[in-house]
């Protein structure tokens, strides 16, 4: 890592976990906010944890993966563990931003769950509303109340809630809707008549959207969402496969081995061998 300070100062709070009886599966470790002046600069080969940057002011330019550009006030930008990346202060003048960084063994299935692991950049449907829980979380963990660990469990649910609302895809409303409720449930059985209900439309009409714009009817939709959180436990976690079937609501894990292999061609175990190898 190299970061270049020539005007930088930051402002930040943190909290070690290793002491603690309960070691949430995805937990904020550092909040705070940063000010950054004409050419502070920041470089790392591969990043160890995920970091959430909210510009507040002026912009940035970042570099990772395949973008490569300015990232203004408003919108988030996104740096992922194992990658390259870069990014410094405009060099005409100063820049903040407000950042928290997360780890965990469910880190990564969490951001493939809700597709953040496919974004570098964010534009917020409501930045504001993003910037309250930033600025709830540098609170939290500021003040590390009793209970504090638990209130940020629920702020880094609301911050990814938040953010996976505005990636949405150009779907109807009713889609959109019904795709929340599949992806907030994928812990257990889900049937076609709760989808519909909840998208306020027929069971034939549910079905022909699914297949419209998903290309799949709804309950294979399920099951394919179910399949992503799987692949993603079985390559970040040192979960079972009976514990992964269990979190994925599958209570016979000899039936989730079989419907894995259906999609995937190879066992859950095969897969994380092949996938460690």
């Amino acid at each position: 890592m190299v970061r270049v300070r020539k005007f930088y100062r930051e402002n930040s709070v943190f909290f070690d976990y290793s002491h603690e009886p309960y070691k949430p599966p995805v937990r904020i470790t550092d909040v705070g906010t940063s000010h950054w002046g004409p050419g502070d600069s920041y470089t790392t080969k591969k990043r160890r944890q995920f970091g959430l940057n909210l510009v507040t002011n002026g912009k940035f330019f970042f570099n990772q993966r395949n973008f490569k550009g300015y990232v203004h006030s408003g919108q988030v930008f996104l740096c992922h563990i194992n990658f390259e990346q870069s990014f410094f202060a405009d060099e005409k003048g100063f820049s903040t931003k407000r950042f928290i960084l997360f780890e965990g063994e469910l880190i990564q299935a969490h951001l493939s769950l809700t597709r953040l692991s496919e974004y570098d950049v964010i534009t917020p449907a409501s930045p504001i509303r993003l910037k309250s829980f930033f600025r709830e979380a540098y609170r939290v963990m500021r003040e590390k109340r009793e209970g504090f660990v638990e209130k940020l469990m629920l702020l880094n649910q609301q911050i990814f809630m938040e953010l996976g609302r505005s990636i949405v895809d150009d779907y109807p409303d009713e889609l959109n809707r019904g795709i929340a409720y599949v992806q907030r449930n994928l812990h257990r059985a889900i049937r076609l008549e709760e989808i519909s209900r909840i998208m306020r439309v027929s069971g034939r009409q549910c079905v022909r959207l699914f297949n419209t714009y998903t290309k799949m009817p709804p309950i294979q939709f399920v099951h394919v969402e179910k399949q992503k959180w799987a692949e993603s436990l079985l390559q970040q976690s040192n979960l079972s496969v009976k514990e992964i079937a269990s979190i994925l609501g599958y209570d016979d894990p000899f039936y989730f081995s079989n419907r894995f292999k259906q999609f995937n061609g190879n066992s859950p175990s095969e897969y994380r061998k092949a996938m460690q190898g």
